[in-house]
């Protein structure tokens, strides 16, 4: 196999996985794939607006949007702001959230260390080092 076919194989068996696991598990708590971000990195973090969440997970802002009202509208989070347009209102877990956002952060915890067996934290640092460099790398030759 040559490097590139090496590097696509892996990515996109790796999406694959992490999509199945994110449909699959998240199904059994009545959650899509799209919630289990804001869940997790609101569990992680605390309160976020919806402005921090975007920036950290990279998806579209209607989207995360759209993902906090439903998952607001049936009790996962709570938003400390009335204001029509929410932003840059900060969104919190409710106690139903945050037992979710800790059964996701074990589902992730353990998929990771599954993933990451065999391992050492020096290869790890250094792999998660390497992808960061070629995220950017891509990222600024889009700019060019």
């Amino acid at each position: 196999m040559d490097r590139f076919e090496i590097f696509t194989n892996s990515i996109t068996k790796i999406s694959k996985y992490i999509h199945r696991i994110e449909v699959e598990e998240m199904g059994k708590l009545n959650l899509r794939s799209q919630h289990v971000s804001c869940i997790y990195f609101l569990y992680t973090y605390g309160k976020l607006t919806s402005k921090e969440i975007v920036n950290i997970s990279l998806e579209d802002k209607g989207q995360v949007s759209r993902t906090l009202d439903y998952l607001e509208s049936n009790g996962y989070v709570f938003c400390d702001s009335d204001a029509k347009k929410r932003y840059n209102a900060h969104f919190s877990l409710t106690e139903k959230g945050m037992v979710c956002g800790e059964e996701v952060a074990n589902r992730i915890n353990n998929f990771l260390s599954i993933a990451g067996k065999g391992i050492s934290d020096e290869d790890r640092a250094i792999m998660y080092k390497a992808l960061k460099i070629i995220v950017d790398n891509i990222d600024n030759q889009k700019g060019e």
